[in-house]
């Protein structure tokens, strides 16, 4: 059904509206930004895309709202532009943000250059990566990685690479990277649906090299529990914890010092029964 894709799933066939870039005569100040704000600038310029709860998750840990906000403050400066992705059957809508080009002139990129629907959700899955890496080490590092593989993290000194797959092509060139050990760097692997993953159940004597997780599962709060390894022809959940989500910390409400002196002097004033 296409109201249980997710919102990486190519079958949502997205019409992608381009926003339009500020001026190149828009004068921005990096340094007036914060840190949060300045280092998602710095990933966004290799990520490209992001949504907007990606972007906010990064801004503000366990405050969305607040980092919502912050999302809209960088577009309304000039830093990111804006696109639209809307599904052509079940009219999903999904905004997306790139850096603006007066943004990119600043870190030395090219200008912006419009993607293909396919490399826009492979991107905006490496965010999703990223953002949800984020939440469990801040110090996430993301990289540029060879072919066929999407991007290269660097999580709690832990060290793999991922495949986005959306394709047959990248799928089996990911098959066979592992099949022939081509190297040994762990690999995590995010598919549409299981059934795109089915290749991977014939793979016996490298089964330690990778990892396999749906889009749906990137979605989850907890993210230790949704990879899985391939064992006897068949995928078996896998607990990860140092995937585990930090716990929220729930701090009490701030007494007022007691005053011994006010206290007698409200028991004066308090009409007797």
């Amino acid at each position: 059904m296409v109201f249980d894709l997710s919102p990486f799933h190519m079958e949502n066939k997205y019409i992608i509206k381009w926003g339009r870039q500020p001026s190149d005569t828009i004068k921005l100040k990096i340094s007036t930004l914060n840190t949060a704000q300045r280092k998602v600038l710095e990933n966004l310029g290799f990520l490209y895309f992001a949504s907007k709860v990606q972007l906010a998750k990064i801004l503000n840990p366990g405050n969305i709202r607040r980092g919502k906000k912050n999302v809209s403050f960088l577009l309304d400066k000039g830093y990111l532009v804006e696109h639209t992705l809307t599904g052509r059957e079940n009219n999903k809508f999904m905004p997306v943000y790139s850096l603006s080009n007066p943004a990119r002139k600043i870190y030395g990129l090219d200008k912006f250059q419009k993607a293909l629907t396919i490399e826009l959700l492979q991107k905006l899955l490496v965010s999703q990566f990223y953002s949800r890496f984020h939440e469990i080490d801040p110090e996430t590092k993301v990289e540029e990685t060879k072919s066929p593989f999407d991007a290269s993290f660097t999580v709690k000194g832990m060290q793999f690479q991922v495949a986005t797959l959306r394709e047959k092509v990248q799928r089996d060139k990911v098959y066979n990277h592992i099949r022939f050990m081509e190297d040994e760097m762990k690999t995590l692997i995010v598919v549409s649906d299981w059934d795109d993953a089915k290749k991977f159940l014939d793979i016996k004597d490298q089964t330690h090299l990778f990892r396999i997780t749906t889009d749906h599962n990137l979605l989850k709060e907890d993210l230790s529990e949704s990879f899985s390894y391939v064992e006897n022809h068949e995928f078996i959940p896998e607990f990860i914890p140092p995937f585990k989500k930090p716990p929220k910390i729930v701090q009490e409400p701030v007494q007022p010092p007691v005053d011994e002196n006010i206290n007698r002097l409200l028991g004066i004033l308090q009409p007797s029964s």
